[in-house]
């Protein structure tokens, strides 16, 4: 990706293809987000990862601590964090101020777990952090080349370029179906792993969506658990062009920041499955076409 030398600011808005998408749609996803900020917490308390790095609103903080007692977990504030308009930011905006603190990053653990993942944090030593988060060895890799020695501001091409089942044509990678590690509905605030995958269809990414996947089923989130594979399964189509990031799907446009270029990038993302609630396009993926394989899909959510 060739690079300009300037970043925006951080901002995220959407855009809803229609109110009956939107009234359809959005409790839907509210509820998936719900569920998945219970999950990254039972996660750590059922031994499916050692840590969990989480965000706690200020006025939260309280009767999250208690809950977190109840379920035999010990927490470690690592960060204040500013207040932010927006629902998804690339980075968090740390405050030493009392008054403006809106909410803080804490980690969660078991016995001393806590304390070793705090030093690994204060040390920025990503292996190590990886390896407590229940991260796969080569999306920590990935990480730490990409967002932490190259310094993207988003992992989508990156991660996009390695895929080795993906098609590329100069500045477009084609990418197929891969919903376990498809992270392009992160800026909504759902995903189905805790990590950046190091590339659509990462096998080992894949095995640590299993038990997160069975563990939402099992915490009594499975209708919530089926809308996300059925968001994950949408196509979708990520572009960035001057910093500014675009991410389509059938149910809304999503714009956010991304590292700046001259130049567009595309990642379409075929999916297999549209929203039942849906408005046709003429283009992907506002249409009812598989890129690829130019046949016609019926599946419905």
């Amino acid at each position: 990706m060739d690079r300009l030398n300037f970043t925006i600011p951080d901002f995220t808005r959407i855009a809803w293809t229609g109110l009956d998408v939107r009234r359809h749609w959005e409790p839907r996803i509210t509820e998936i987000c719900h569920a998945w900020s219970r999950i990254e917490i039972l996660s750590v308390n059922q031994g499916i990862r050692q840590a969990a790095l989480i965000g706690v609103s200020k006025d939260n903080i309280d009767d999250a601590k208690r809950e977190w007692a109840k379920l035999g977990l010990n927490h470690k504030i690592l960060a204040s964090v500013g207040s932010s308009r927006y629902p998804y930011a690339n980075a968090t905006t740390s405050s030493e101020n009392a008054d403006d603190v809106a909410a803080y990053r804490v980690v969660l653990g078991k016995g001393s777990i806590t304390s070793e993942a705090c030093d690994a944090f204060t040390n920025r030593d990503s292996s190590r952090i990886g390896e407590l988060l229940g991260y796969p060895e080569c999306c920590t890799k990935f990480f730490e080349d990409t967002w932490v020695q190259q310094g993207f501001l988003d992992t989508t091409w990156s991660m996009a370029i390695r895929s080795k089942t993906a098609t590329r044509s100069g500045n477009q990678v084609i990418v197929p179906l891969s919903p376990m590690s498809n992270i392009l509905w992160r800026w909504a605030g759902i995903r189905p792993v805790f990590h950046l995958p190091c590339q659509f269809g990462c096998r080992q990414t894949e095995a640590v969506a299993k038990p997160i996947f069975d563990l939402l089923s099992d915490a009594g989130f499975k209708v919530q658990s089926d809308w996300l594979r059925d968001c994950l399964s949408f196509p979708v189509e990520w572009s960035a062009l001057h910093g500014i990031a675009e991410i389509k799907n059938p149910l809304f446009k999503i714009s956010s920041r991304t590292d700046a270029t001259g130049q567009k990038y595309s990642v379409a993302y075929e999916g297999d499955r549209y929203p039942s609630i849906n408005h046709n396009g003429i283009r992907f993926p506002f249409n009812r076409m598989v890129r690829g394989n130019g046949k016609e899909t019926n599946n419905a959510a």
